[in-house]
């Protein structure tokens, strides 16, 4: 038998040689929209175990649509606990700009490391937000954005050109963004979840392969659902690699300042 990473998986035994680096999660325990089970962090880190996930990019619940500060004091909590674990990303509610750069400031100072975008959840989008603000922090500091939708393509471009040390990340699949993507080495699009049969054989042919991260959306949505289309995806072992692993390495080593 082939000793594939495919084959690997349906042996139970961790996916890739390298560990995996998920770029795209969700965690907070007692979150009350719906209900998640398992949702501590000893069952989330468990579950990291469990799929081979050293490391991953994390952000809160609450602040989606309600006090982001309750949901981003839950993120460093988690972060302060398993710092080798995780990556907080701050959370900002589009409808308070006022308010945004204290609390980047705030949470930078807590040891979080990123910025998540939301506007969409918020009545918001990024065509009718200036986010310059926030776009500027985040250049000065080098770190990483990820934005449910980044809307406009040419926009998207623009930004990653007049703030080449931020980090843009694309935070659901698609192929709407190629041309960042491609271009600028500062744009990565998310696989956060690739739902259709071909999806993500497509997203490899039209993106560059070293500018593709994974993302599951975990615990919205369950680790195995993103990572099974990548693992049973006709493209080459070494490619599922640089996608499940070695990209979003590369983010971590030119992107997330170490905390402190």
């Amino acid at each position: 038998m082939e000793d594939t990473i495919l084959e690997r998986a349906r042996r139970g035994i961790l996916p890739v040689g390298e560990e995996i680096i998920d770029t795209h999660s969700h965690f907070e325990p007692g979150f009350t929209y719906y209900h998640i089970p398992y949702s501590t962090d000893e069952a989330v880190v468990r579950e990291m175990n469990r799929y081979g996930i050293a490391l991953a990019f994390t952000f809160s619940f609450t602040g989606v649509g309600s006090d982001y500060t309750i949901g981003n004091d839950a993120i460093i909590r988690l972060v302060a606990k398993h710092p080798t674990r995780f990556v907080g990303f701050t959370t900002l509610n589009a409808n308070y700009p006022q308010l945004w750069l204290g609390e980047l400031d705030r949470c930078w100072a807590a040891g979080l490391r990123g910025i998540k975008l939301i506007p969409h959840y918020q009545g918001r989008t990024t065509a009718n937000t200036d986010i310059t603000p926030i776009l500027a922090w985040a250049d000065e500091r080098g770190c990483p954005i990820l934005n449910h939708s980044w809307d406009d393509p040419a926009k998207l471009r623009q930004w990653a050109a007049d703030f080449p040390r931020a980090c843009f990340i694309i935070g659901h699949a698609s192929t709407d963004f190629a041309d960042a993507v491609n271009r600028l080495p500062n744009v990565y699009q998310n696989t956060c979840a690739v739902l259709h049969k071909g999806q993500f054989e497509k997203m490899c042919q039209l993106l560059d392969p070293d500018k593709i991260i994974y993302g599951s959306d975990f615990t919205d949505l369950d680790i195995a659902f993103g990572l099974g289309p990548i693992l049973y995806a006709r493209v080459p072992d070494d490619l599922k690699r640089k996608v499940l692993c070695l990209n979003a390495r590369r983010v971590v080593q030119e992107h997330v300042a170490p905390p402190g």
